[in-house]
């Protein structure tokens, strides 16, 4: 995992470049295979609001659940398949803050491909360092703006905040291919649409979904810019709610949140075809070529990169950042806000810099690190 930026002006001088690059947090001998179907990168035309199939669980027989669980469980429980993804992955489903919820999952799901499939409670393997200490592979989650849990297979807890439930694969930062699918039944959670969750939150849709409509991107990539948005148009509401829960991570984490507390809104980003094509083709070169930084394969910078797309941004600087070996969008963001380990904060700088109003993302398999995501940055 690592990143870099670059910060460029109109007098083509540059930064000092910092790059840090790890392929994992791993320290193992689990051999890691990236053979083309690492990522499950989606086609363009899914929306950001695509959500899981949800059930009531009075008919179960008509919705494909376990019947043994589905008649132990209470009459209004809700039902639905998840998915084995190392993404933490918001549900329709909201929790008030002080009900206790009841959790049954079944079913086994895997995200490696020497091991054998496990349940809910992840691999019984001996890891170093894993997110959290949760065992590799098991179902973890959380109440946004709460602490993470592990998930047994049948177990309870009493929220101790209000919010939407968020649900992962716990894969740390290992190259991994997850597979398969659990069913998950809970109780006391009431079903509501992830329009009504983000509303509820406090999020303002319509200003920070900039992109839904363009369909020469992924939904990944629309997510994150969406999640920039976010960061962008109201801080301390970011803050509060996906900085705040990880502030024992680290210093880094408590100076993020304290920053963002006190920054202004910015405006949000939007997108053309044009500056995603430039960062779609250098994640491309970069990731075939198993390459890092700021300078193609074939020597071009950045300037040469924007014009090759006929792009002439303002006099106001504009910028790069790069992220190698994350595949969560929130974690990508996350890891470029806080910038840990980067003094200068040049990657903070790039996300916040009020002149920036325009942003290319595109997320593309990394043949060394699995995964890269490269960010243009300027003023149009």
């Amino acid at each position: 995992m690592g990143c870099c930026q670059l910060q460029k002006n109109s007098e083509i001088t540059t930064t000092e470049i910092e790059t840090t690059k790890v392929k994992s947090r791993n320290k193992t001998t689990i051999n890691y295979k990236n053979e083309g179907g690492l990522l499950n990168l989606n086609t363009a035309n899914n929306t950001l609001f695509k959500e899981e199939d949800i059930y009531n669980t009075s008919n179960p027989e008509e919705i494909g659940a376990p019947l043994e669980i589905a008649k132990e469980m209470p009459i209004d429980s809700i039902y639905f398949k998840v998915k084995a993804s190392s993404e933490e992955k918001m549900y329709p489903i909201w929790v008030e803050k002080g009900t206790v919820i009841q959790i049954r999952v079944s079913g086994k799901w895997n995200c490696l491909e020497d091991l054998e499939d496990f349940n809910c409670e992840g691999a019984k393997i001996t890891i170093e360092e894993i997110n959290d200490n949760f065992n590799l592979g098991a179902l973890c989650g959380f109440i946004l703006g709460g602490e993470a849990f592990s998930i047994t297979e049948n177990c309870s807890f009493t929220s101790q905040c209000s919010g939407p439930l968020i649900l992962y694969q716990n894969n740390g930062n290992f190259l991994v291919s997850p597979i398969g699918f659990l069913h998950f039944f809970i109780h006391g959670a009431v079903h509501m649409s992830l329009i009504e969750i983000e509303t509820k939150l406090g999020w303002e849709i319509t200003l920070i979904d900039t992109c839904s409509d363009k369909t020469y991107m992924k939904e990944e990539e629309k997510k994150l810019i969406y999640i920039l948005n976010k960061l962008r148009s109201n801080p301390q509401l970011f803050a509060k709610l996906y900085i705040e829960n990880k502030k024992q991570q680290s210093d880094a984490y408590i100076e993020t949140y304290e920053y963002l507390t006190n920054c202004e809104p910015r405006e949000v980003f939007q997108t053309n075809e044009a500056i995603y094509k430039v960062a779609k083709n250098h994640a491309i070169d970069m990731g075939e070529n198993k390459m890092t930084g700021h300078i193609s394969s074939n020597g071009n910078d950045i300037n040469t990169r924007f014009a090759n797309e006929d792009l002439h941004p303002t006099t106001i600087p504009f910028g790069e950042n790069c992220s190698y070996g994350l595949m969560d969008t929130m974690s990508i963001v996350i890891q470029l806000i806080v910038d840990e380990g980067h003094p200068n904060k040049g990657h903070r700088h790039n996300l916040m810099n009020k002149d920036y109003n325009f942003i290319g993302v595109s997320i593309q398999n990394h043949e060394e690190y699995g995964v890269n995501c490269v960010q243009n940055f300027a003023k149009f």
